[in-house]
């Protein structure tokens, strides 16, 4: 949905700045339809629980000296696939987004690996990923990632994202080290 061109090596590939110095906790942006179920589910749980992402984002990104986007400390813009009307709620780039989100949130669309996850990598934002048990039809898809790239998060479901997120990112210097991790990885894959 994003790849119509814009997205360069060069645009993903800029110098990141490290995670204490984005001022945004989380993002999503993308669309949603009945035939990507993930992000059904992701956007279901944003929206029952907005005020304890919110409060998740705002307790560790709070005493950040980044000041807040205006948007606040997390970002979740998904639209309509179906709607050609439909239009996202931020202004905000692509791939500014990636480069300002300490993590990713990267749901599965018609494929279980999704290209977001490596777009977020190459942005310097951790990928944050569901390893349930299935995916149509096939036993714990997040395994073989989980195994190849340890600084990836994984949650259960997308409700557990504060949680998960509060206990990975209450140490930065942890965050810090998964980013670190997350650049040796690529230098070592190219």
């Amino acid at each position: 949905e994003f790849d119509d061109g814009s997205l360069s090596k060069e645009g993903l590939s800029a110098p990141s700045p490290p995670a204490n110095f984005r001022p945004l906790l989380f993002s999503f942006r993308g669309t949603y339809n009945t035939d990507k179920p993930s992000r059904l589910l992701l956007r279901k749980a944003e929206r029952a629980n907005r005020r304890g992402w919110t409060a998740t984002a705002e307790e560790l990104m709070g005493s950040s000296d980044v000041p807040a986007t205006i948007y606040g400390r997390y970002i979740v813009d998904m639209k309509d696939e179906l709607d050609e009307r439909a239009e996202y709620a931020t202004e905000y780039d692509y791939l500014d987004l990636l480069h300002d989100s300490v993590f990713s949130l990267s749901p599965t669309g018609h494929l279980w690996e999704s290209y977001r996850t490596f777009e977020a990598m190459e942005a310097g934002s951790i990928p944050v990923i569901v390893d349930n048990a299935t995916y149509r039809g096939c036993a714990r898809p997040a395994a073989h990632m989980m195994a190849r790239m340890p600084f990836v998060v994984a949650v259960q479901n997308w409700e557990d994202v504060p949680d998960v997120l509060r206990r990975v990112a209450s140490n930065f210097s942890d965050v810090l080290r998964r980013q670190q991790q997350m650049r040796d990885w690529l230098q070592a894959d190219k």
